[in-house]
């Protein structure tokens, strides 16, 4: 029996949601690595906590 309309817009929806996290993971990693870089520069520090924390608001 083929899928209803409702259950292939779970399956969309579900899989937007899983791509959404997976890109959020990456870019927390990255933002991690930012924080992790031996850089003697401030700013720098402080736009990668910023990242961070808009990161974490999404989450």
């Amino acid at each position: 029996m083929p899928d209803t309309l409702e259950q292939v817009e779970a399956r969309f929806v579900a899989a937007q949601q899983e791509e959404r996290v997976r890109k959020l993971e990456l870019v927390k990693s990255l933002a991690d690595a930012l924080l992790n870089l031996p850089v003697n520069s401030i700013e720098f520090g402080d736009k990668a906590l910023e990242l961070r924390d808009v990161i974490d608001d999404c989450d």
